[in-house]
This record gives C-alpha cells, structure tokens and sequence, in this order.
C-alpha cells in the first residue's frame, strides 16, 4: 500500500465524505472504490479486493450465477455440503 496526497475540490471531497457516511465505510475505503470504477473496474468487486494476496488475479467480470447453479449440481457430495454451508452462513441461497 503507498500513501499519497492528492489536493481535491472541496465540493469533491465534500460528497466522498457524505458517501462515505451514508455507506458506514472509511473515507479511505471510498475512495478507492471511486477510483478504481473510474478507471473502469467493475462494480461489486470488492470480495476479492479484501482478499488481496491470497488471489493471483482478479476476476476478469461478474459471476453468472445461473452458470453456478448448473454446475453446483455436478459436484462432489462432500463440495455441494461446503457449498450448503457457505449458502447459510452468507444466508444467500443459490438454489
């Protein structure tokens, strides 16, 4: 991580504070999210940003889930259970 300082607008660093507030998240945080959908990351990226050394790359778009679903089925019985468990525990089922 490398620190920086950058000189914005004050109406620029007005609404990163007020997006900051409203989402409970670091000002830090925020605006590195708004940097990277600038530079054109895509949204919803951030699981595997909080991962950050224990991935070799990001993933290159969003995941299709109905792809994940057709191919849950073909798992493993041992897998499918981990899957079950991580359905719970996120209380986000895909089935």
């Amino acid at each position: 991580m490398e620190k920086t300082t950058l000189r914005l607008p004050d109406y620029l660093m007005d609404k990163l504070r007020t997006k900051s507030a409203l989402e409970g998240r670091s000002l830090n945080d925020t605006a590195v999210d708004v940097l990277l959908q600038g530079l054109g990351e895509p949204a919803g990226q951030e699981t595997w940003r909080s991962l950050r050394g224990l991935v070799e790359r990001p993933p290159a778009g969003n995941v299709d889930l109905a792809e994940v679903r057709r191919l849950s089925v073909q798992l493993p019985p041992a897998a499918a259970a981990v899957i079950r468990e991580l359905d719970r525990a996120r209380q986000d089922s895909w089935s």
